[in-house]
This record gives C-alpha cells, sequence and structure tokens, in this order.
C-alpha cells in the first residue's frame, strides 16, 4: 500500500524573491562547498533561523559579522598554510567560542545593573557618604591622630608586648577614641571627638548603603546564576538520554562538573 497522497497545502512550495548578486554567490559557493543544490542550502539555512524571532536573528547577523571579522584579522595566513576553517583550527575555535561569550550577546542583555535606577541612586549615596567620611577623617589625621576610613575590625596575628594586648579587641574606631583621650589640648580634644561621632555615624550610613548595592547585585547575579543552572540541566537531561540511547555524551554535560563561573 502505497503513501496517501499529500494535501495541496503540504506540498512543497516554490517562492521567488531577488538576491544581491555578492549573496548569490555565496549561497552558491556554500551550496557547493556543502554538497547541495543552491535551493536545498537556501532552505537549511532558513530552517537553521527557524527557531529564532527578529532579535534572534539580528544576533545571528551581527555573530556572523562578527566572525568575518576574525577570519579576516586572523584567518588569511593561516588558512593559506592550513586550509582550516573556524571550525576545524583551535585557535579560530577559541577565537570564535570567546566571542559567543563575551562578543554581540553582552549588547542584547536584557537588564544591566547599571541600568537599574534603584541601584544607581544607592551607589551614587555611597559614593556621596564615602567622600563626606574623606574629609572628616582627613580633619581628624590634621589635628595628628592616627584614624582610617576603613572602620571594620581586621583579624590580626597575636603578638607580643603591652600595646598589643592593650588594643587586640578594639575596633579601629575605638583604637582612634583612645588615641583622643590622651590629647592634652581640650579644645582640640573635643573638636575631634565631634569629628570621630560624625565619621562614626557616616559608618553606619555606610555600611547599609553597602548592604543595599549588594542586594542589587545580588539580584542580578541570581537570575544569570538561574539561568546558567536551567542550561546546564538540559545539558545533563540530555547527557543521560543519550547515554541510555547508547549514543555518544560529553561526560561533563552528565556530572555537572562546572567550576568557572564567569
Amino acid at each position: 500500500m502505497g503513501r496517501p497522497p499529500k494535501r495541496p497545502e503540504d506540498k512543497r512550495q516554490s517562492v521567488t524573491f531577488r538576491l544581491d548578486p555578492d549573496m548569490k554567490r555565496a549561497i552558491e559557493a556554500a551550496a557547493k562547498e556543502s554538497g547541495r543544490s543552491v535551493t536545498a542550502e537556501m532552505e537549511a539555512r532558513l530552517t537553521a533561523l527557524e527557531a529564532f524571532d527578529a532579535e534572534g536573528v539580528e544576533l545571528v547577523r551581527v555573530i556572523g559579522k562578527e566572525l568575518q571579522a576574525i577570519m579576516s584579522r586572523e584567518a588569511p595566513s593561516l588558512r593559506a598554510v592550513t586550509k582550516k576553517s573556524w571550525h576545524n583550527s583551535l585557535k579560530l575555535w577559541a577565537a570564535f567560542k570567546e566571542m559567543l561569550l563575551r562578543g554581540p550577546i553582552e549588547d542584547m542583555r536584557p537588564e544591566r545593573l547599571a541600568d537599574d535606577e534603584a541601584a544607581t541612586e544607592t551607589q551614587i549615596r555611597l559614593l556621596r557618604l564615602s567622600a563626606k567620611r574623606r574629609e572628616l577623617v582627613h580633619e581628624v589625621q590634621t589635628i595628628g591622630v592616627s584614624i582610617t576610613e576603613d572602620h571594620k575590625p581586621k583579624t590580626l596575628p597575636k603578638r607580643g608586648g603591652l600595646f598589643s594586648l592593650a588594643f587586640a579587641d578594639l575596633s579601629p574606631r575605638e583604637i582612634t577614641r583612645k588615641s583622643l583621650e590622651i590629647l592634652p589640648d581640650s579644645e582640640l580634644k573635643s573638636l575631634a571627638f565631634d569629628l570621630l561621632e560624625q565619621i562614626q555615624k557616616l559608618d553606619a550610613e555606610i555600611d547599609q548603603a553597602e548592604r543595599e548595592f549588594s542586594e542589587h547585585v545580588k539580584m542580578f547575579r541570581d537570575a544569570e546564576k538561574e539561568g546558567r543552572d536551567l542550561y546546564r540541566q538540559h545539558l545533563t537531561t540530555t547527557a543521560i538520554r543519550q547515554q541510555s540511547e547508547g549514543k555518544p555524551f560529553r561526560i561533563l554535560d552528565l556530572f555537572q562538573l562546572w567550576t568557572i563561573e564567569p
């Protein structure tokens, strides 16, 4: 029993359109290299783009231009010697891989931290607070008291001596306060304590701004991580299926041995 006849709408359709001469020559050359007819070559290329929307097609176009730029920069001498293209030259393949990771795809990033108004406002506030604190710290230093902008305690190796024992458990601001207490000039001491109080208030505001900014950064990082995990899970699922079907698979995809995060 033969196959049932195709309905008219299921039969292959003829499409006529015009091509730029350079494009026509490129398609003909590609068809010759692949061993397909010009029609089959064009259909194969259109089928490859079927899953893309307009932005996806534009991305493919830009990637193609970037690939041409890579080839024109490095390939002429290489191909003259090896007759290799990007997909069978390790050097060009690595350049192409890097371009896919960091090239045009970055220009199509839908969200950027720099475009987030709340994150930008927090960062500007953080910069202003830090600048004000820097001024006050400088004023204290001009009095002759040692003080740093960084107010967070640091874990230091324990050393001997009375000085080390006296200050071992003190924060940088507490150490500065101890230094102010021994100032002989009462007027300078009062001024320095007032400046230190302002600095400590700024420390608290800066800590809060840093926490807020870190939360903004975390939201972007978490979203990107979820996307990477989504694709990696797809790779793992594919590897498991290929293994069960006795087909070749990549062992790294099966075990998700990911160690490098961009």
